[in-house]
């Protein structure tokens, strides 16, 4: 049996992709661009391409009927699960930072 899992506000990735990215600069935990900015685009894969316009969204709620007895998420959205895992490694990713 397979089951695919959300939170409860499924997100295109690039939206996830972007707000991680912005938290990670308010923190200035993001790291210095290695080469800079292309300025051309590189050539993806059909694969990647996919990934990026993919607009598949998943429900939870028979995820949470089965497996959760309260029906409640600890992190109901991304936003909430990426600023705890952020807020779980900021002194070992802000020594990092600090050492580059």
């Amino acid at each position: 049996c397979l089951w695919n899992l959300a939170d409860d506000y499924p997100a295109p990735r690039a939206e996830v992709m972007a707000f991680g990215t912005e938290i990670l600069r308010e923190e200035n935990l993001l790291p210095p661009m290695v080469g800079g900015q292309s300025s051309k685009k590189k050539k993806q894969s059909e694969r990647a391409r996919r990934r990026l316009t993919d607009r598949k969204r998943v429900a939870n709620q028979r995820m949470k009927d089965l497996l959760l007895p309260e029906g409640k998420l600890i992190y109901p959205t991304y936003r909430e699960g990426l600023w705890s895992v952020l807020n779980s490694n900021r002194e070992e990713w802000s020594s990092d930072a600090a050492s580059e």
